[in-house]
Formats: structure tokens, C-alpha cells, sequence
């Protein structure tokens, strides 16, 4: 039985498995990052995922997707961008233009990257917009969301 549960403690820091959407609309101003937070957890293998923020256990090589859905009532929206920070630095980003002045607009970003233990990952949105006017990132499970996983140590 004991070592059954040093297995099973050995397979969960070897393993992770985070995916995350946002739970509410959250409200965004131009020309300003914007941490993404008040997540509803779709998965968490590990217990990888809290104080919104992904915080890797094992040191690998992991795939991390993500997406921020930006929606303007005035429809001025011009630019927006979805952030990946590791450990408070920017190191990836999805970017998207717009025709001039639009409602909605969607940035999603991907990669594989090297990720040490006790690092850690957020998501950040980006606007731009004709009026320097705020918007909102909208919530919803494909909407606004980012997932992490493991796949190499």
C-alpha cells in the first residue's frame, strides 16, 4: 500500500493537466495589460492552477494554449493582444488586428515552452481601441481561457 502511494505522489508531480476559463466578464482599458483572473477550473491534474495563475511542478517542456475574446459596445475596437507572462515577464503573445472599429475580436496563442519548477504562468489581454475607450474580456469556456500540459521532463 505505501508504495502504491509513493507511485501515485510520483505520477502526479510527473503529470499535469490545467485548463482554465474565465468565470465572469472582466473589464478591460485601452492601452493597458490586463492580468486575466477569476478562473473556473475545467481541469487540474496536479493542482497545478491557483491565484490565477499556473505554477509548474516539475521541470519539462510544456504545450500552452490560450485565447481572450474582447468585446466593445461602441464597437471601437482596433487592436487587441492575448499575453502569456512567465514568472511576471511577457514570452508570448496572440495577436490580432481588426477592420476599423469592430465589436469583437479574438487573439489566440500556443507554443511549446521550457518551464522550471516553481515557475509560473499567466494570461494577459491588450486593447486598443478609436475612442480610448474600456471594453471587456468575455467569460465562457471557449472564449477566454488558458490550458497547460505537461509533456516532456
Amino acid at each position: 500500500m505505501w508504495m502504491q502511494q509513493v507511485s501515485l505522489e510520483m505520477t502526479r508531480i510527473n503529470f499535469s493537466l490545467a485548463r482554465v476559463y474565465l468565470t465572469a466578464n472582466q473589464a478591460i482599458s485601452h492601452n493597458t495589460a490586463t492580468k486575466v483572473s477569476g478562473y473556473t477550473e475545467s481541469s487540474d491534474i496536479g493542482d497545478n492552477f491557483a491565484s490565477d495563475k499556473y505554477v509548474a511542478k516539475a521541470t519539462g517542456y510544456y504545450q500552452v494554449n490560450f485565447s481572450v475574446y474582447y468585446y466593445d459596445a461602441t464597437s471601437k475596437l482596433n487592436f487587441a493582444v492575448s499575453k502569456l507572462y512567465k514568472n511576471g515577464s511577457e514570452i508570448l503573445n496572440g495577436v490580432a488586428w481588426s477592420g476599423p472599429d469592430s465589436a469583437y475580436i479574438v487573439c489566440h496563442g500556443g507554443d511549446q515552452i521550457q518551464i522550471n519548477a516553481g515557475e509560473y504562468l499567466e494570461l494577459y489581454g491588450f486593447i486598443l481601441t478609436s475612442d480610448s475607450g474600456a471594453a471587456v474580456m468575455l467569460a465562457g469556456s471557449a472564449n477566454t481561457f488558458m490550458s497547460v500540459h505537461l509533456i516532456s521532463t
